[in-house]
């Protein structure tokens, strides 16, 4: 009863999340995490609202806990390495990353910033693997161009080593 009433919230919570109706989402998954405050989906639910709400220090926690609660979702390791990153914790960013990229191997986004960080902390033989897997996997237009960009530098960089 009480895994069924939660999981109904947990739905209502990703609708309105659909419909970028923000408050009324955050309202659903919170009464899921009432009935089931051990739910990696749950918790992963609260982060992703509170993230778009501009409360990420919150959305660190609820992100946290769902990945301590062994979540599986490649999108919840990827926003733990996007705030480690904007943070220039580079070490835990590329850990959430590769973790992300571990649970969803074409996840283009998480690998071409899983690259941007391997540069950032001069791993450059990585960052350019890193690059061409988001390449061939075919981000969006801008999101190619920028790759593109990063894979020129990490070879500039290598032939000036040289």
């Amino acid at each position: 009863m009480k895994q069924q009433q939660a999981n109904m919230y947990y739905e209502q919570g990703k609708m309105f999340f659909s419909k970028k109706h923000l408050p009324e989402a955050l309202s659903a998954f919170e009464k899921a995490y009432e009935l089931l405050p051990n739910d990696a989906k749950v918790n992963d639910g609260i982060g992703r609202i509170l993230h778009y709400l501009g409360r990420n220090d919150e959305a660190l926690d609820c992100l946290k806990r769902a990945v301590d609660l062994n979540s599986v979702d490649a999108g919840t390791y990827y926003l733990l390495g996007y705030f480690c990153h904007k943070k220039h914790d580079f070490d835990k960013a590329i850990k959430y990353y590769e973790d992300a990229v571990y649970f969803k191997e074409d996840f283009a986004i998480a690998l071409l910033n899983l690259g941007i960080c391997y540069y950032e902390t001069l791993q450059l033989g990585k960052t350019v693997v890193a690059m061409e897997k988001a390449l061939k996997i075919g981000l969006d237009s801008g999101g190619v161009e920028d790759a593109k960009m990063y894979v020129r530098l990490v070879a500039d960089l290598i032939n000036r080593s040289f």
